[in-house]
């Protein structure tokens, strides 16, 4: 028989309740804060003398800023810094403390405290020892290695040693990726294995980050501060259409199942002012367009293969009989660049495209595409209707941007759209049906190289580097996995928009 759910309840907190007395020991070590440091007749150990742990290092990131805190008499950061220390120099004075540090841990490296130079403290380094273990004496000799070559710290146990393990090839390290057996791959990807436009995009950075992430996953997901913020916001725009929609209760429906400290709560309330002001530009927009039929987190499904499934999730989707436009939000910075998508390069709206004109309707014409930025400073209404103006490419024809935008002559809807008498100013980012047919076309090419690449297990080391930067490792987490080299880099070309899908005649 089940146990009533209330019953375990009323358990859990009387157990909450419940102590359990700790046998005490005598002449034990006790764990306790630097801060209950005052016998001088007790012996004390002060583990992690370190730089940024001992002494404590305050910084200005509070609500309260130094200069508001100078004002009203309270300690700034730079008082608690001056006083940690002197603290600290007082502590270390004691007849009976033994101070020790780390160098290094598993996944490591720290330094020392700069108390240990501001007060010429005297540093007594233990030697290490050698092992019976060839493997131990092998790890040691490429750490006392690393000490001469990178700090001039010659240790004379490396002249005993190095003559022994000759043949441990130190700084030297085959960092090529060996291609995974086939059956043991198809039994690892045997379920559908599914393809986004951030998988595909991996993919094209580096096969090797888009195995990792994508064949091996082993990123590890966490909900940071910005992506609840992100994915807050885009759960409220999804509802904005809702007959009762209620953007507070919406909130803190949404925040009931996050474990958020009262900085991020106080920082949210402020951000959720903010999408109140763009729900009310995003309306105003929807007023003047005739395009009335909206979707909003619209997901959409294309079966390439038996095993292999194309995904996507826009954002919104306007449309008026089969004319689409797309809309994708972003609360960070946004770039509109077309430029490299033959290089598999800012491939989210050519993703959207694909996706709606093989997924819903073949008949379906998309006439515009675009991003919008929600998180702005803005200091007025004004101000807030023009940061977020829609920012893409539009349809170059004059009837249909008419039903898009009733204000596009000079739109408060199309960021750069704007009209003289005869034309569209140059500035304003006009393509064609052809060019769109282009971008759907090399979108498909891509994502069977992607398919192409999976199937032949292509998951090599190939970062790529554009403008002379290294675009695939800027924000990559793997770099310390793959230790790549000049040679696995590939070097792109710039390649714009403009070249890839020819002149607009519009």
């Amino acid at each position: 028989k089940e146990i009533d759910d209330k019953f375990i309840e009323i358990i859990k907190n009387e157990l909450k309740k419940t102590k359990i007395k700790t046998k005490k020991i005598e002449n034990a070590v006790k764990v306790i804060k630097i801060d209950q440091i005052y016998d001088k007749r007790k012996y004390y150990y002060m583990l992690g003398f370190n730089q940024n742990l001992i002494p404590k290092i305050y910084e200005e990131n509070g609500i309260i800023t130094d200069k508001e805190k100078e004002k009203n008499n309270l300690y700034t950061s730079l008082k608690k810094n001056i006083l940690e220390k002197e603290k600290v120099k007082k502590i270390i004075n004691f007849p009976n403390i033994y101070i020790s540090y780390k160098l290094k841990d598993n996944y490591n490296s720290f330094y020392p405290s700069s108390l240990i130079e501001d007060l010429e403290l005297e540093v007594k380094r233990e030697k290490p020892k050698l092992n019976h273990s060839n493997k131990y004496n092998k790890l040691l000799l490429t750490a006392l290695l690393d000490d001469y070559l990178n700090y001039n710290e010659k240790d004379e146990i490396i002249y005993y040693l190095f003559p022994t393990y000759k043949d441990i090839n130190y700084k030297t390290y085959d960092n090529q990726y060996e291609e995974i057996d086939s059956e043991t791959f198809k039994d690892h990807i045997k379920s559908e294995l599914t393809i986004s436009y951030s998988s595909m995009n991996n993919y094209f950075l580096c096969p090797f980050k888009f195995y990792i992430e994508n064949i091996l996953k082993l990123n590890k997901k966490e909900d940071t501060i910005s992506i609840i913020i992100g994915n807050l916001f885009h759960s409220a725009l999804q509802n904005i259409y809702d007959e009762n929609f209620d953007l507070d209760k919406h909130f803190t429906h949404y925040l009931n199942n996050t474990q958020l400290t009262s900085k991020d709560l106080f920082f949210i309330e402020k951000l959720k002012n903010i999408l109140k002001e763009d729900i009310k530009v995003i309306k105003m927009q929807d007023s003047i367009s005739s395009f009335n039929k909206k979707e909003t987190e619209k997901k959409i499904v294309i079966k390439k293969e038996n095993n292999i499934k194309i995904v996507g999730i826009i954002d919104k989707i306007s449309s008026l009989d089969n004319y689409v436009i797309i809309k994708d939000y972003k609360t960070g910075s946004i770039q509109i660049s077309l430029d490299n998508i033959t290089d598999g390069l800012n491939m989210q709206l050519p993703m959207y495209i694909y996706l709606i004109k093989k997924g819903l309707n073949r008949e379906n014409k998309i006439v515009g595409f675009y991003l919008q930025k929600l998180i702005n400073k803005s200091t007025s209404e004004e101000e807030n209707i023009n940061n977020l103006k829609l920012n893409g490419y539009t349809i170059n024809d004059e009837k249909i941007i008419e039903k898009i935008d009733s204000t596009y002559k000079d739109s408060k809807m199309i960021k750069g759209m704007k009209k003289t008498k005869k034309d569209f100013y140059t500035y304003t980012k006009l393509i064609t049906k052809e060019q769109i047919d282009i971008i759907e076309k090399i979108t498909e090419e891509n994502i069977n190289k992607v398919i192409s690449g999976i199937k032949n297990r292509d998951f090599k080391i190939n970062p790529k580097r554009l403008n002379n930067e290294l675009i695939s490792c800027k924000y990559c987490k793997y770099k310390d996995l793959c230790f790549y080299k000049e040679e696995n880099i590939k070097t792109l070309k710039l390649k714009s928009f403009k070249d890839i899908v020819g002149d607009n005649d519009a």
